[in-house]
């Protein structure tokens, strides 16, 4: 006896077609040579999950995709339409967020400011010694006035950099939130880099290479981001604000990898942002033109 219905799925993890029975809940590789009806629901957006085959086709009829007869022609079409649909619906509702953005400088320098380096975060970081951060007692331990942030994080989704902060507590409660926000998509050190860093730990010039292996922006970004507060973590600065090391790396340790990544091993993690802190050439890096 003939199965009577099977679907054809994309497993985006394997980048392969593979079959399910929603009779038997069977889930096969190779096209079975028992098929009644063939039908072919094709998503490379939503079908990363061989198990939620079911929920996904029950998905597809209630609420996105029509299930679609074994027509490659038309299943691409759709696909492609509705994924422009998706797209312009996700850009039109997308809100102007502090976002890590690779791009945000074209040119190899501009106004002081260095290329592949969120501009948002050089202006910070340059707010932040304008306002003489390391001649100020316990930075990065107080929240700046929430009226103040809120009305300085409008002028930053604006793009407005055109303004000085007067008050530092604003500005590390701006960059505590941007680093935030920038961790939930764009983690400053991408999530496949995680195990290689984490094993590498005992082996400084391995450890640099991995580093020095990432892409432009993230190795970039990341060096920015250290060369702030490797200033903090001087002896004469330390004595002045009552930060310490240990300090620094527990505050933002936890902002270099993404939320699915922190936490894994903060023992390790700890260790590893120390040991950037204190060997990373920042200058180097953010210099170099590739």
């Amino acid at each position: 006896m003939e199965d009577s219905l099977w679907y054809e799925l994309y497993d985006t993890n394997n980048n392969c077609v593979y079959y399910y029975n929603p009779d038997t809940e069977e889930s096969v590789w190779n096209k079975p040579t028992t098929i009644g009806e063939l039908l072919s629901v094709v998503n490379d957006l939503r079908n990363g999950n061989k198990p939620d085959a079911l929920k996904i086709i029950q998905d597809f009829e209630s609420e996105v995709y029509e299930i679609i007869p074994d027509n490659e022609e038309n299943v691409q079409q759709n696909v492609q339409e509705n994924v422009q649909e998706n797209v312009q619906e996700n850009i039109q509702k997308e809100p102007e967020n502090l976002v890590y953005d690779p791009n945000i400088l074209s040119e190899v320098q501009m106004d002081g400011y260095f290329q592949g380096v969120p501009k948002i975060l050089q202006f910070l970081g340059n707010q932040l010694s304008l306002l003489g951060g390391a001649n100020t007692p316990g930075i990065f331990q107080n929240d700046g006035d929430s009226n103040i942030v809120n009305e300085m994080t409008e002028k930053l989704k604006k793009g407005d950099l055109n303004w000085n902060a007067t008050d530092i507590n604003v500005v590390t409660t701006l960059f505590f939130n941007w680093l935030t926000e920038n961790q939930v998509g764009n983690p400053i050190i991408k999530d496949e880099y995680y195990d290689s860093i984490l094993n590498t730990l005992e082996n400084e010039e391995a450890l640099l290479n991995i580093i020095l292996s990432m892409p432009e922006p993230n190795k970039k970004t990341l060096a920015f981001f250290i060369q702030i507060l490797q200033e903090y973590v001087l002896e004469e600065v330390s004595n002045v604000t009552g930060v310490s090391l240990e300090m620094i790396v527990a505050l933002f340790n936890p902002y270099i990898f993404s939320g699915l990544k922190t936490g894994t091993d903060p023992d390790l993690e700890a260790f590893f942002f120390e040991s950037l802190i204190l060997i990373l050439d920042t200058f180097s890096i953010l210099e170099s033109n590739n």
